[in-house]
């Protein structure tokens, strides 16, 4: 059984919550949650509106989640940390949701102010020991653009349950 979509209440979120914890436990905890919170971006929320989710993803969703896509954003906000900027906090961030249980991080849209043309990626396999860490610098396109995240999610996903390989699939040829 397949559960997708945006979430955007608190209610829908503890009823997604519960779907996929009686699943997890038919599925004897081999279920493979993919997540990406959606909650803000450029050092913002989207929405005061979001506030109470951090909570939430905290204490009830990031246990779940196998593979987790937050943006530089949503994972410094998440992880109660500074503003991600560079690789060396981006890496210390996908340690900590390592040490939550995440198996796989991949942390988007990281922008260095020492470098004004690229959005960095930074990546993360737990089997990896918490010492390497992949990342891509991607030219950056002035603008505002709606819907890069969502992109990005379902391409990662789409690409890494046919490759099993973070590495391979992030990585540009």
């Amino acid at each position: 059984r397949r559960v997708d979509g945006s979430v955007s209440c608190i209610k829908e979120l503890n009823k997604a919550l519960n779907i996929l914890k009686n699943n997890l436990n038919k599925l004897n905890k081999s279920l493979f949650y993919v997540c990406d919170p959606a909650m803000g971006d450029n050092g913002k929320l989207y929405s005061p509106h979001f506030k109470p989710f951090l909570e939430i993803y905290k204490k009830n969703v990031i246990q779940y989640t196998t593979l987790f896509l937050p943006n530089a954003t949503e994972a410094s906000l998440i992880l109660d940390m500074d503003y991600i900027t560079n690789m060396k906090s981006g890496f210390e961030a996908c340690k900590k949701f390592h040490a939550m249980g995440i198996k796989y991080v991949v942390i988007t849209s990281i922008d260095d102010p020492n470098d004004k043309n690229s959005i960095h990626v930074i990546y993360s396999d737990i089997s990896w020991n918490n010492m390497k860490y992949g990342y891509l610098n991607i030219d950056r396109i002035d603008g505002y653009w709606v819907g890069t995240g969502d992109l990005t999610t379902a391409l990662i996903f789409s690409w890494f349950y046919k490759t099993n390989d973070l590495k391979k699939l992030l990585t540009i040829q």
